[in-house]
């Protein structure tokens, strides 16, 4: 109550406020629709651009569409100082198309005229057939200055109208440029409907993943199953047959065909306890890691095709108790089949790079960053004063025949921040980060259902209770993620292979047993072969065949391991003999002999029983199996009595 009201008596009414309306102000940005066009505010002119593509924080807008036309991604927060709507853009564009058909066709007028005026004289043109060419000259030369219209006909050759047929040119690409503008906004609406196709899809495949439409399940080995409340643990990291289990490696590592070899190996329980370490549990496998080389094969092209495709499947690899099973699916899961605890962590802030304006290369953080651009101009620095200490014309003098710029210890260590953009919102490329990762959570999604699908459709995994990996309370009680591409990370250096074969080397004598002279005999007889090939002139060259490395029929080689003939100490080189049977002559024998530097050589004899688990341990090495299991399995066969060392002839 008022004071007066109060001292009355009286009864306090209550205030009334008025209502008030309030408007919301939208930005320009969150009024942009696809299909509109906008100037776009550049230093030197205003360009009309068409909207594209409207992401989270960005449009992208596009000249009408012509060879080097621009593309403009514009941040949310530069909307209004960089764009103006133009509403009236139907207009525009007509008066555009308007203005360079007249152009146009003034430009062919212009021809037209020269062509005529020098067209030796416009009355010849009606000059009857019968007309002479002497008639012809002696008209001309009675109307027309003879060397002034040869000075014009130079110019217009050479000046006047390829210049104006370039502007012709030039016009006539203006005018399908503004033509064709009227369908970038229908072009532009076409976007949201493929990415609706594209969930469709997405959809679909998934179906097809949980319906097992990509599965074979072979049975490995039979038994007793896990217990039914058993877990399935999954392992992270993606396995390859042949560096696991070793084989097939003096052929250059196993292949689809050895799938057999490769089960029987893996039920051994020594195999299967390492490989598949728990109760119930699964691992993805491919056959091998690289591509074999099929060229020496003798095969055809699309058998080739074919078989490298069958080494490229994967595999799910599956325990179950004593259970043991190979499901086949044509789905790469990647290097790991799930990913780290923190694929995208928002606190840690990160970098991307870019490679050109559509895709990220890379992503790595802002610490890393950071520290690589410190280190960068802390190595500029370093060049900079390598350069002032080692003036370029006095260092070339005292090093002839070497190069100053390929001498500096620090050329090669700048980091280049071009391309580089901050993962958040404050960059038009953010999108691109938030889709790559949804993209790979997508991938790493779809081996839940596989999983599931397992679960639901297969023997595999039975007995197990009803599984739900969509709930995280049924997932956590029925699957355990294993994680052990973390645990397979090795501290220091890896092991290095060539300082391990000088080593060895090292300690070669006349006595030793060496590897590798087996190579470098079938490469030689394949480059004997392909000369000969060259010099077939009967051979059209779509017909003919070279080889990589052969092994002539009726020649067995100096061996894989071999004891050699002779060795010269001074040049370091050692030759190697054999029979081989005598060209056109099977029933005779003849001697061979090959002479090979050490350096391509490895001493067979300073191998050490297991000297090979070095690099089969350590994930790094393993991964270049096939560049050390010739040689130090070889060895290790040779050492174990299981692979004898061919011998030289006598002396």
């Amino acid at each position: 109550m008022t004071a007066d009201n109060e001292s009355q008596g009286k009864p306090t009414q209550p205030s009334v406020i008025s209502s008030v309306e309030v408007e919301r102000f939208y930005t320009g940005f969150e009024t942009a629709q696809l299909g509109q066009w906008y100037w776009r505010n550049y230093s030197d002119e205003p360009v009309l651009m068409c909207v594209r593509e409207i992401g989270s924080n960005y449009v992208e807008l596009s000249e009408p569409e012509l060879k080097g036309s621009r593309f403009s991604r514009v941040h949310r927060d530069e909307f209004d100082v960089k764009l103006t709507h133009e509403p009236e853009a139907d207009a525009y564009i007509k008066s555009m198309v308007e203005l360079y058909q007249h152009a146009l066709a003034d430009n062919m007028a212009e021809i037209q005229r020269l062509t005529e005026e020098l067209g030796i004289a416009p009355q010849l043109n009606h000059q009857t057939t019968g007309d002479s060419q002497g008639k012809s000259l002696a008209l001309l030369s009675g109307q027309v200055d003879v060397d002034a219209f040869k000075n014009a006909l130079v110019l217009a050759q050479k000046e006047t109208l390829p210049a104006l047929f370039k502007r012709n040119e030039e016009l006539s690409g203006e005018l399908a440029r503004w033509m064709g503008a009227t369908g970038l906004p229908l072009q532009a609406k076409l976007g949201p409907m493929k990415a609706s196709v594209s969930k469709i899809e997405d959809r679909l495949f998934n179906i097809q993943l949980y319906t097992g439409i990509f599965e074979t399940v072979v049975t490995i080995t039979d038994g007793q199953p896990a217990a039914r409340d058993e877990k399935l643990r999954v392992m992270q990291r993606r396995l390859y047959m042949d560096e696991e289990c070793l084989l097939d490696y003096e052929t250059g590592g196993m292949t689809f065909k050895s799938m057999d070899a490769f089960d029987r190996w893996l039920a051994k329980p020594n195999n299967v306890n390492r490989i598949l370490p728990f109760p119930r549990c699964m691992v993805s496998m491919k056959v091998r890691r690289h591509t074999k080389d099929r060229s020496e094969d003798n095969i055809s092209a699309f058998v080739a095709f074919s078989m490298a495709e069958a080494d490229k499947q994967t595999y799910l690899m599956v325990r179950n108790g004593e259970q043991l099973y190979r499901v086949s699916t044509e789905i790469d899961f990647g290097e790991q089949i799930f990913p780290e605890r923190a694929v995208f962590d928002p606190s840690e802030p990160m970098m991307m790079k870019l490679w050109g304006s559509d895709r990220i290369e890379t992503m790595i953080t802002k610490r890393d960053f950071d520290d690589r651009v410190a280190k960068s101009d802390i190595n500029q620095a370093k060049s900079k004063q390598w350069a002032l200490d080692n003036p370029q014309e006095q260092w070339e003098i005292a090093n002839p025949n070497q190069s100053w710029w390929y001498a500096n210890p620090y050329k090669d260590s700048h980091f280049s921040i071009q391309s580089w953009h901050p993962c958040d919102d404050s960059s038009v490329y953010y999108d691109l980060a938030m889709a790559k990762i949804q993209t790979e959570i997508k991938e790493y999604n779809r081996v839940a259902l596989v999983v599931q699908g397992l679960f639901d459709r297969t023997h595999t995994l039975i007995p197990h209770a009803p599984v739900k990996m969509w709930s995280p309370d049924s997932f956590s009680k029925s699957v355990e993620l294993i994680y052990d591409s973390s645990m397979a990370l090795h501290w220091g250096d890896a092991p290095d292979i060539n300082a391990y074969v000088q080593k060895c080397n090292a300690q070669v004598t006349e006595d030793s047993v060496m590897f590798g002279q087996e190579e470098m005999w079938e490469v030689r007889e394949a480059d004997r072969e392909n000369v000969k090939m060259d010099n077939n002139y009967k051979i059209p060259y779509e017909r003919k065949h070279y080889y990589k490395r052969l092994r002539p029929y009726g020649d067995p080689g100096p061996g894989r391991i071999a004891y050699m003939a002779s060795l010269t100490p001074r040049s370091k080189v050692a030759t190697f003999t054999w029979l081989r049977e005598k060209s056109y002559s099977y029933d005779r024998m003849v001697k061979a002999q090959i002479k090979v530097p050490i350096s391509s050589l490895f001493n067979v004899s300073a191998y050490q029983l297991g000297d090979y688990i070095r690099f089969f341990t350590d994930p790094r090495t393993r991964s270049e199996y096939l560049s050390w299991a010739p040689m130090l399995l070889s060895a290790e066969e040779y050492h174990r009595g299981t692979l004898e060392a061919e011998k030289p002839l006598a002396s």
